[in-house]
């Protein structure tokens, strides 16, 4: 006896529910929570009516019937036609697959809708939705087994289909070959500081006797990363050099794809890159204008800078800093100062600090003239002392003995005044001891940082800022 297929839509269906079509048990099958599938004989729409349905539901007890226009569709499930077509007929091992799939009903009839799976001697693909009667699987390199396995292709018709299309099956068959060859890499990683370079020896392994030239590619590399490849010692084997530039990215793991390429024939390994710096710190900032200083000599304002410091690739520390003028002068040079001397730096947090510029003013000389005076006096004394208590007739003689001494009094004073100009001479070089204070000019101030990041061992030496320092 002829018999169709009716689906039943509702709310809160389950697996263990059964369907009843005009009080007599049937084949069901539960398809979701809203739908179930019930099996009845055409003879049941023979004459108008209606047809009663029943669902039973164990877990609840409770039952529901449904009456049902004999108008609903009747007509027994119909197979419809799996199409299967492989993208390439021959493959090797390591290589993808593409196949595309197509369920055709019948002419006039809906599209079918469902899911495909694809099965393989040791491969099954995910169940894909068809879109407008069609889906493509995508099988990836290294799943099928050498040989010409047969891809088999079931279909499965969704709760729209059932009514009127059937499960179907399609099947079709590739060659899939042995893998010529395969690569190796040794090193599988490689750890590269900035400006730095690290090497891997690449080897082709020969699979099945291949004896064709392979050439090599590098993709996935990071930006500031070159990859280049010379002959090896071996044969067989190429060294791929990993430059880095000092602008590459420190941190994290990269994977960089190694391609060899003979003919049509591809093999890949993989090399995994880490950019490595060590952990330092480096200028954050500087304030002002260009991160200059001009000032007057002895100046006590306008003589300040902040300066902001930063540590990088992780460096987490003390830093001790210290600055330095530059020319050196021999007469009251500039000097610097910094405070605070020492700063703890924890990740990405900017630390500040103040420079303080000190230079010498000018102060004026100071000349002094001193007057020869006591040796003509003592003359003069002589000159008297010859001339008191001395008898009068003897006076004239010792007159003229007094004049003399005291003409040559004068004379040593006036020889005296001349040393005394000699002297004042001399003042005025005194004079000349006079402080011009810090030579005017163009300075550089250089601030630099010492310290040991707790995640290194190394000491790091870094310079964190530099001042133009002008003094008018």
């Amino acid at each position: 006896m002829a018999t169709a297929t009716l689906t039943i839509e509702g709310t809160g269906f389950d697996s263990s529910d059964s369907v009843m079509v005009n009080g007599l048990p049937t084949l069901s099958a539960f398809i979701d929570a809203n739908h179930i599938q019930a099996q009845y004989y055409t003879s049941y729409t023979d004459a108008p009516g209606n047809i009663s349905l029943t669902v039973i539901s164990p877990n609840t007890g409770a039952s529901n019937t449904y009456l049902v226009p004999v108008a609903a569709r009747t007509v027994a499930a119909i197979t419809p036609s799996v199409t299967v077509t492989p993208e390439q007929s021959s493959i090797t091992a390591t290589q993808a697959l593409t196949v595309g799939v197509t369920v055709a009903g019948t002419t006039g009839g809906p599209t079918p809708t469902g899911t495909i799976t694809l099965t393989a001697l040791g491969y099954t693909s995910a169940a894909t939705t068809l879109t407008n009667g069609s889906a493509t699987v995508n099988i990836p390199a290294g799943s099928l087994y050498a040989g010409t396995p047969s891809l088999q292709v079931s279909y499965t018709p969704d709760y729209n289909s059932y009514a009127y299309y059937g499960s179907a099956t399609g099947q079709a068959s590739v060659t899939v070959t042995a893998q010529p060859f395969t690569l190796s890499a040794s090193p599988s990683s490689l750890l590269i500081t900035p400006n730095g370079s690290g090497t891997s020896t690449v080897s082709v392994n020969d699979a099945v006797g291949f004896t064709g030239t392979v050439a090599l590619s590098a993709t996935g590399l990071p930006s500031g990363v070159t990859a280049s490849f010379a002959a090896g010692a071996a044969p067989g084997t190429q060294v791929m050099t990993l430059s880095v530039s000092g602008t590459a990215a420190v941190g994290g793991e990269v994977a960089i794809t190694i391609t060899g390429t003979s003919g049509a024939t591809t093999a890949t390994t993989t090399i995994w890159l880490i950019v490595w710096g060590e952990p330092t710190f480096g200028p954050s900032g500087i304030s002002g204008t260009d991160g200059a200083i001009s000032v007057n000599p002895g100046a006590t304002t306008g003589n300040t800078s902040t300066i902001s410091l930063v540590g990088t690739n992780g460096f987490s520390g003390n830093v001790i800093l210290s600055c330095a003028v530059s020319p050196a002068v021999a007469n009251d040079p500039p000097t610097c100062s910094l405070s605070p001397e020492e700063v703890i730096l924890i990740g990405s947090a900017a630390q500040t600090l103040t420079l303080t510029v000190a230079t010498t003013g000018a102060t004026p000389g100071e000349n002094q003239t001193k007057e020869r005076f006591w040796p003509a006096v003592g003359g003069s004394v002589l000159a008297l002392a010859l001339m008191i208590g001395i008898p009068r007739w003897r006076r004239n003689w010792l007159a003229m003995v007094a004049l003399a001494v005291l003409f040559a009094s004068i004379g040593v004073i006036a020889c005296g005044g001349g040393g005394g100009g000699g002297g004042g001479g001399g003042g005025g070089g005194g004079g000349g001891g006079a402080n011009a204070g810090t030579p005017a000019g163009t300075y550089t101030i250089t601030v630099t940082g010492t310290g040991t990041s707790t995640a290194s061992t190394n000491s790091v030496t870094a310079t964190v800022g530099t001042v133009k320092l002008t003094v008018n």
